[in-house]
């Protein structure tokens, strides 16, 4: 990684660390009262809740969903590469190249 996308990287973080910061504080004082009715029960929170504490859990439980998805995505993808690549290795060991194929004509 070159230094000029390191520091594109560490501004966007800066940048969206301080948005998030300014959104706590401007919303410190804003509270909102939660409950969850399913049909068959129901839960309320037994007060307020900061709407900024809750936006922020939300990112974070975003995150962290979006993260394990993508990696269980990324490990799989390259599971699947390591064993097409030990399966080219073991084909092109035992056997001589073929004739003709439509890459080298």
């Amino acid at each position: 990684m070159s230094r000029n996308q390191l520091l594109l990287r560490l501004m966007i973080l800066l940048g969206a660390g301080s948005g998030a910061t300014l959104f706590v504080v401007q919303n410190a004082g804003v509270e909102a009262s939660l409950g969850l009715n399913v049909g068959f029960a129901a839960w309320r929170f037994a007060e307020p809740q900061p709407v900024a504490l809750l936006m922020l859990a939300a990112l974070g439980v975003g995150l962290v969903l979006g993260g394990g998805w993508g990696m269980a995505r990324a490990s799989s993808h390259s599971r699947r590469a390591q064993r097409l690549e030990r399966e080219m290795a073991l084909d092109s060991s035992a056997s001589e190249p073929s004739v003709e194929d439509e890459w080298t004509g």
